[in-house]
């Protein structure tokens, strides 16, 4: 619903919709854990509760203020589902990939690293976390615009969008970056007082950080793939950095360099899909110039 009514032309309800889910979580959480020892239940009630709060407020918007979003009757309604499906499928293996790498990691840890290993990548998890949604929200914002126009047939609004987004998220992933190996030891200390997985994390963070710079790209690439019904192209470019190349990079790259290899297995990874993204991204110009002369 978050996305529909950016669709419908209001970005901002849906900010703070989900702003307040949040605040309400925080504050749930606090009242069910600390004030009332309710533990892990008191957790899990105030998430539930933050988010019914958060599509609560969605579909009343939807319901009573939307503009042109309405809730109507459909007919071929498994031709349609099946048509949702396979369009955002790229943006559903985003999704699912995130799990799949962190058991291939937890798995690949323990058998190298130990307990020490697997604690550390947690809190790389939770950082690397943070910045995808960061990427993942600039992707998101830039969707809805590239479908707009692409329906109104306004190429050249399309480009300077993707051009934003590119630049955008490539400053983002280089301040991400920066900061990150800036404040290594603050940030990781915030976690865990343990000497021994603070210097194993501050190895491999800055390592492993260097993802960062790129991810973003390959992230509103496949975006930008999906807007303009590029779906395999963008299918194959999440599960390439998500699935394919952690798969074999994962099961590679440590028999080459050991612990050190683990670590530049999503760098790697990024960087080759980065590649292969450029690679589209040329061809696709190639073929829009060679469709401009002959029209």
């Amino acid at each position: 619903m978050e996305v529909y009514i950016r669709l419908d032309g209001n970005p901002t309800f849906p900010m703070i919709s989900v702003i307040t889910g949040g605040v309400m979580n925080v504050i749930m959480d606090y009242i069910l854990i600390v004030i009332f020892p309710y533990g892990i239940k008191g957790a899990a009630f105030a998430t539930g509760l933050s988010q019914m709060t958060t599509s609560s407020i969605l579909l009343i918007y939807i319901l009573t203020k939307s503009k042109k979003l309405k809730f109507v009757k459909i007919n071929n309604f498994f031709k349609r589902v099946a048509n949702i499906i396979y369009i955002g499928f790229s943006e559903f293996l985003a999704e699912v990939s995130t799990g799949i790498s962190i058991f291939l990691f937890n798995m690949n840890i323990l058998y190298l690293i130990g307990d020490d290993g697997v604690s550390a990548f947690g809190i790389i998890s939770y950082i690397t976390t943070f910045v995808t949604m960061a990427m993942i929200g600039f992707n998101q914002g830039l969707q809805p615009i590239v479908s707009y126009n692409l329906g109104k047939k306004n190429y050249e609004n399309i480009q300077k969008a993707f051009k934003i987004s590119i630049i955008t998220v490539f400053l983002f992933g280089l301040a991400f970056y920066g900061i990150v190996n800036s404040f290594t030891k603050n940030i990781i200390q915030s976690f865990v007082k343990d000497s021994n997985t603070i210097n194993l994390t501050i190895k491999a963070l800055r390592i492993y950080s260097i993802a960062y710079i790129v991810s973003g790209i390959n992230i509103v690439c496949a975006g930008y793939f999906t807007s303009i019904k590029k779906i395999k192209k963008a299918t194959f470019i999440t599960a390439l950095r998500g699935i394919i190349l952690i798969f074999i990079l994962i099961n590679t790259l440590p028999k080459i360099w050991g612990v050190t290899g683990l670590w530049l297995t999503v760098p790697i990874a990024e960087l080759v899909t980065l590649i292969i993204s450029i690679t589209f991204i040329f061809k696709l110009k190639k073929e829009q110039r060679d469709v401009y002369k002959k029209n």
